[in-house]
């Protein structure tokens, strides 16, 4: 996946493995690409007012990733450090359980990416208007 994008992305990617935390500011696009990464064993800061992160009805996010507000940027040194290792290890551990969650495979496998998506479309199911 990284290879496909040009190297300013690819540079910043390379730097967050080097720390094992990823902090993602405002999701867009290229964002959404990190957060999947980070999901293949990172621990993950998100900074974002109002985002519907992927499978928002299905996982809660708050176990497996640290979530803030955009505003919060001032602060966020203090607020990592007040997180403690452990906290951090009971984040990762959970990362761990719900990575498969985020795997397409061909074909599809139970409760991989693929079902999620068919889930969160049948959870919705009674707002589609035909």
């Amino acid at each position: 996946m990284l290879r496909s994008l040009p190297q300013t992305f690819r540079f910043t990617s390379h730097i967050s493995y080097a720390v094992n935390m990823l902090l993602i500011i405002s999701l867009v696009y290229l964002e959404i690409l990190s957060l999947m990464e980070a999901l293949a064993g990172l621990s993950t800061v998100i900074m974002s007012n109002y985002y519907d992160l992927p499978f928002n009805d299905i996982l809660d996010w708050r176990k497996f990733s640290v979530i803030l507000k955009e505003t919060d940027v001032y602060r966020l040194k203090d607020i990592l450090k007040s997180i403690s290792p452990k906290h951090f290890m009971i984040l990762n551990q959970n990362l761990v359980k719900i990575q498969k969650h985020f795997n397409w495979n061909t074909p599809p496998v139970r409760l991989d990416a693929f079902h999620m998506v068919m889930y969160e479309l049948w959870l919705r199911r009674h707002l589609i208007r035909y």
